[in-house]
């Protein structure tokens, strides 16, 4: 794509915005900026559908502790957010995001598609398929268990 309209743009700072919320560790804020129901697929897992806040809050309370205490895990950036293929109300992104210590060096990479829908005026992250670059990384759609 060679020019982003505006709805692009807000589109992808809306992935952007979800990689910020969550670094922030603020429920309310990270689940106001995903929209339901939610997919996410990683690897060679199966997707997860998450139909409400309630059940990918579950999972991200999971994810927390487990970067806290088993990854020396500070915060994620979002390093890449290229647009592939865009519509009026949905845009899709090849992604790459790295998990960084607290001196921000990466430990772990992945890359995948995230895919941010228009949905009442507002857009907001819908669908995450990652796979694992470099490092040790539990990803969204991981088995919990």
């Amino acid at each position: 794509m060679n020019e982003k309209n505006d709805d692009d743009k807000l589109a992808v700072q809306s992935l952007y915005n979800y990689v910020s919320l969550f670094n922030e560790k603020n429920k309310n804020k990270i689940l106001d900026c995903l929209h339901f129901p939610h997919m996410a697929q990683s690897e060679n897992n199966d997707p997860v559908i998450y139909k409400s806040k309630e059940e990918i809050w579950s999972y991200l309370s999971f994810l927390y502790k487990k970067l806290e205490t088993e990854e020396n895990w500070d915060h994620s950036t979002l390093d890449k957010a290229e647009i592939i293929h865009s519509s009026k109300n949905a845009v899709q992104c090849s992604v790459e995001f790295n998990r960084r210590d607290k001196n921000k060096k990466s430990y772990a990479k992945a890359v995948g598609i995230f895919t941010s829908t228009k949905k009442n005026g507002k857009w907001g992250l819908q669908l995450r398929i990652m796979i694992p670059a470099s490092g040790n990384v539990t990803l969204a759609g991981a088995n919990i268990k």
